[in-house]
């Protein structure tokens, strides 16, 4: 069965990045997946651990709110508005505006070299599965309605149908970001 047109918009977009991430990282060595244009910026492997560490820090709180809208009967058909938290973020992280942020502390690679390409690349894919498959759990439900508490605060809380927006323009800011290391003067050949 066909998802809505707004899911199948998110599901496009997360097939998308993970197309760009396999083209991105594809021809990279080890030593190049690793590089960094200075000490205190991110390399390819450091922008896709930070997306995997991003995505596994929603993972419970969305699979909770689609079985707590499942269970409360919290459909509807959409297209849903994503709340003002929700549109906020989506503009923060939208490829290409400008900004500049410090990721908050839980959504940072760890400090040192990321683990090896093939094992950041397999998670970067298992979780592009999963928002696959969380999009089609969510799909009837009423995606406004249903919130996710962040990560960083508890207080903050992004509206479901928002979230998954918010993830793909993130994802597609951050392979950006990945490609823009690959094009440093200083990167490995």
């Amino acid at each position: 069965m066909p998802l809505s047109p707004q899911l199948e918009g998110h599901a496009a977009g997360f097939r998308e990045n993970r197309l760009i991430a396999d083209q991105l990282c594809d021809p990279l060595g080890s030593a190049q997946f690793v590089w960094r244009p200075a000490p205190d910026r991110w390399s390819v492997g450091d922008c896709l651990v930070h997306l995997n560490v991003t995505a596994a820090s929603y993972r419970d709180a969305i699979e909770a709110a689609i079985a707590r809208g499942r269970a409360n009967g919290l459909v509807g058909s959409g297209p849903f508005t994503p709340n003002w938290l929700s549109r906020w973020l989506l503009r923060a992280v939208e490829p290409g505006n400008g900004r500049r942020f410090t990721a908050p502390k839980p959504f940072r690679p760890p400090v040192g070299a990321p683990p090896a390409a093939v094992v950041v690349r397999a998670v970067f894919r298992d979780t592009g599965e999963r928002w696959q498959r969380d999009l089609r759990l969510a799909d009837g439900l009423d995606l406004a309605r249903l919130t996710v508490p962040s990560p960083v605060s508890r207080l903050l809380r992004l509206d479901l149908g928002g979230l998954f927006a918010v993830q793909v323009a993130h994802e597609r800011r951050h392979l950006e970001q990945a490609r823009r290391v690959t094009l440093d003067p200083g990167f490995p050949t």
